[in-house]
């Protein structure tokens, strides 16, 4: 199979944000995020946001140095190849879809049969890994302005076998308080690229829990964009899927015995996604 992200690169890069932690001069990047709306709000993971919000006196609130990092580049001065820069925001707002409703109905469970055996457990909805963050553009510079949005579509045409990138900050970055033109800092979000591997629980969902990608997804990469080749976004990405491997102590017979309670997680080369069809129908540029 033939695919081509350059063209779908050029269309959502200037949409990437890094999101993290501003301690000027010292950046740090946590997670990855993309623009969603020109008034400065961003998509990412809740997981990613949660991470940006500080407890004091019993009250939860953004940290004050909780910013986005948006990655730009201009004209050289004579005698350069190229220059690149970093233009920071304070992230003043956040926001999530409410919880799934924890009240089940049950009733009309109790007479349903499956094989001719009675469900037994009744699993709730988990909440949905996504939220929404506003940042600060009042004093922004004039080379992120303006903001240029994602275009979001409804995901119910993308199937396994679906030509998919990623655009995000795999592993985070950090920016030390000094370093030269030879410093080999990153100055750009990263490109990867694969397809749909699975469907999650099962295709003919018209609202799928997640997509299986055929792309390792390192921390750093959670709200990354999940996008086609004509660049809109599809899902937004989540997680690793992970193997647990647990670990093995000598027993009094001197065999080998697994623990049920220690281990590591391993990854499996394959990255999860949230899909666009279960964002909020107003999240979506297009409506399905």
């Amino acid at each position: 199979m033939s695919t081509n992200f350059q063209e779908a690169y050029k269309k959502i890069r200037p949409s990437i944000v890094g999101l993290g932690f501003r301690n000027d001069p010292e950046y740090l990047i946590i997670g990855s995020g993309f623009i969603v709306h020109q008034n400065g709000w961003i998509m990412t993971n809740k997981h990613v946001l949660d991470a940006l919000l500080t407890s004091k006196d019993g009250r939860v609130g953004l940290h004050q140095r909780a910013a986005a990092f948006f990655f730009i580049k201009t004209e050289p001065e004579e005698g350069f190849v190229g220059a690149s820069g970093i233009v920071v925001a304070s992230v003043i707002e956040s926001a999530s879809p409410p919880p799934p409703s924890e009240h089940l109905d049950t009733e009309g469970t109790k007479n349903k049969t499956f094989r001719g055996l009675n469900p037994r457990q009744i699993i709730p909805p988990k909440p949905l890994d996504i939220g929404v963050c506003r940042v600060d553009m009042s004093n922004a510079r004039k080379e992120v302005l303006p903001l240029i949005p994602a275009t979001i579509i409804h995901s119910k045409d993308v199937l396994e076998g679906t030509p998919v990138g990623i655009l995000g900050f795999p592993q985070g970055l950090s920016f030390p308080a000094k370093f030269n033109s030879k410093y080999p800092t990153q100055m750009t979000p990263l490109l990867q690229t694969g397809v749909i591997s699975g469907i999650l629980p099962f295709s003919s969902l018209p609202k799928p829990d997640s997509f299986v990608l055929d792309l390792f997804v390192n921390a750093g990469s959670s709200g990354s964009p999940l996008f086609l080749e004509n660049g809109d976004v599809v899902g937004v990405v989540y997680a690793t899927r992970q193997k647990f491997e647990a670990l093995q102590s000598i027993n009094e017979d001197g065999d080998l015995e697994p623990s049920e309670n220690t281990g590591v997680y391993l990854p499996t080369s394959l990255g999860l996604a949230v899909p666009s069809a279960r964002f909020p129908e107003d999240w979506l540029t297009k409506k399905a």
